[in-house]
């Protein structure tokens, strides 16, 4: 189950973390019925869950954002939308928000990935966390 959740989260493009594959783990137990302090999910069982199911943590080896003529459409037809709003409203004044975190991903430096997979694509916009 939780092999499959993860490589169904690297289908989709999204790097699955330590922290995330433990969560993962520590709910799966308790929907199973265990107790939360039966399983800790720590870190020797990783470490061995790694090794078995045969995946390694590895760190991102490129970061990128892809632009094409569809964002830029998305962009201009979001741009009108606004205006149209302001129109409706009757807003006349705008201020700057160029500071204000509108849109923004932090993404993690390393990722749990098949063994022997050497390249981590992500799509992002560029902002990391570690």
């Amino acid at each position: 189950m939780l092999v499959r959740w993860a490589h169904d989260m690297h289908k989709d493009g999204v790097p699955v973390t330590h922290a995330m594959l433990q969560l993962m783990a520590l709910e799966a137990t308790v929907d199973e019925g265990y107790s939360e302090n039966e399983f800790k999910a720590g870190w020797h069982w990783m470490v061995v869950f790694k090794r078995r199911q045969k995946l390694s943590l590895r760190a991102r080896s490129r970061v990128g954002q892809d632009s094409n003529e569809e964002d830029i459409a998305t962009r201009q037809e979001f741009s009108q939308h606004v205006r149209d709003l302001m129109g409706e409203h009757g807003v006349d004044v705008v201020y700057n928000a160029d500071l204000t975190a509108v849109e923004c991903e932090y993404l993690p430096t390393k990722t749990i990935n098949d063994v022997g997979e050497k390249t981590e694509w992500v799509k992002c916009g560029g902002k990391t966390k570690e």
